[in-house]
């Protein structure tokens, strides 16, 4: 069987030799930094090609691809069709993850805490103050609650895990649908802004009462709560059903991958699954770098998988891969 490596001839267009380190360099999504990380260092280790990724959140990470500064962008939220053809831009998924409610109570177990969408739309739109409420008490009727208040916290960049988390919040309240909305930065109602998802993650396990929203990494080593999806069975995130989010999507008829996965209904979906997307530009002069970026994505999609795991992302499934570089090859036709 042909290696997938040699089977994607656009990586090998240019006869290159590549026995000399090069420095690779790519911006965007926060979601993403943990996993650019973990396969920059091992990737440097067999390829001496260097990986600096700033996680600057997603919409800066765009702005940057679109201005040349980088050799790749990543975002959790996909570009259109017309604004990758305007901007000479190739997309395609590296891996999956999910946005994850988190809260600072030391008294309930993680994972235990039960809430609906509308429910936690209330909360971030401060219709809901204080965490003994009606509302969350009746869909926690075995959990003492602390008549303590909510503090909401949330993301002031740019920021793809934002734009997911108030696309479901659109979906799921039509008060947030015609007051808030959804996009990378939004007019919050109330609570605290922090930059990124260090900066939010370290104010909520240090804040008593604090709610915020983070990426599936990142829960992992929080109190993360439980959510109602589209079929009405309140889930907890995991891998399986973060895979499930990807059942019966046509991706060989998505040509530029751009498809979210929020709110998916099936019985085994966290509502809150989203893909993250690195970008490169087609018409780079320097095609010596991009022969390098796309190996380096090579080796992730098929070196990096264990890593991926590690870190608690979710890889990209075999079938899917194949298309992916395929689509490559037909970029440089």
């Amino acid at each position: 069987m042909i290696s997938r490596l040699a089977a994607v001839s656009f990586v090998f267009l240019f006869s290159l030799s590549i026995a000399n380190a090069s420095v690779i360099t790519g911006a965007g999504s926060t979601l993403a930094k943990p996993l650019y990380e973990r396969w920059g260092k091992n990737y440097k280790a067999v390829s001496g090609d260097i990986i600096q990724y700033d996680g600057i959140g997603s919409g800066e990470g765009i702005k940057k691809i679109k201005a040349h500064s980088v050799d790749f962008a990543d975002s959790d939220v996909p570009l259109n069709d017309v604004d990758l053809k305007k901007n000479h831009l190739m997309q395609f998924p590296i891996a999956i993850g999910a946005i994850v409610p988190v809260i600072n109570l030391d008294e309930i177990e993680p994972g235990s805490l039960k809430l609906t969408g509308p429910v936690l739309a209330d909360i971030f739109l401060g219709k809901i103050k204080k965490w003994n409420d009606p509302e969350i008490t009746a869909l926690n009727p075995d959990i003492k609650l602390p008549a303590i208040p909510i503090v909401v916290v949330h993301r002031s960049d740019s920021s793809g895990s934002t734009y997911l988390f108030t696309t479901y919040l659109s979906e799921v309240s039509p008060a947030w649908k015609n007051k808030i909305g959804s996009h990378l930065i939004v007019h919050w109602p109330i609570g605290i802004s922090k930059k990124g998802s260090e900066e939010l993650s370290t104010f909520v396990l240090l804040k008593k009462g604090a709610i915020g929203y983070v990426e599936y990494n990142y829960a992992q080593f929080m109190n993360f709560t439980q959510l109602q999806n589209k079929s009405g069975h309140f889930v907890q995130p995991s891998t399986l059903y973060l895979l499930h989010a990807l059942d019966d999507v046509d991706w060989k008829n998505t040509p530029n991958f751009n498809r979210l996965l929020i709110n998916k209904p099936g019985n085994k979906i966290w509502p809150l699954t989203a893909m993250t997307f690195a970008f490169i530009n087609i018409n780079q002069k320097n095609k010596t770098k991009t022969t390098r970026v796309l190996k380096f994505f090579d080796w992730s999609f098929n070196k990096g998988k264990e890593l991926a795991y590690q870190l608690y992302y979710v890889p990209i499934p075999e079938e899917l891969v194949n298309i992916i570089e395929s689509r490559w090859n037909s970029h440089s036709k």
